[in-house]
């Protein structure tokens, strides 16, 4: 089964309870991020909001089958989320390589 990683992912109605036991998360307000791939399962870092504020677990491991992406038309407050929590990210790059800023290359330095 395809997952992409990176992306963001819910988990379905159907096991919702049972990671919701297991990991003690609350299983149908979380954003399910899979990061690494393996075999069948995937390792996840996974965000929620509650009334403490942002909350995360991370190298959470899931059935890929469990797993399918989110619908942003459907879980509008997790689609926030994942802006609120990886699209920064995304942007302060971007700023990063429009400044001409080279710290992704490697400067070689020769004795004088």
């Amino acid at each position: 089964m395809k997952i992409n990683l990176k992306k963001p992912h819910k988990i379905i109605a159907v096991k919702e309870q049972r990671y919701m036991e297991h990991y003690k998360i609350p299983a149908s307000k979380c954003l399910i991020v899979p990061i690494r791939k393996l075999e069948e399962d995937v390792l996840c870092d996974v965000h929620w909001e509650d009334t403490d504020g942002l909350q995360a677990a991370y190298n959470l491991m899931f059935a890929i089958e469990n797993l399918e992406p989110l619908n942003t038309v459907d879980h509008p407050k997790l689609v926030g989320l994942w802006v609120s929590v990886y699209k920064p990210l995304d942007h302060e790059q971007q700023n990063l390589k429009a400044s001409g800023d080279k710290a992704d290359e490697w400067i070689v330095l020769t004795p004088i």
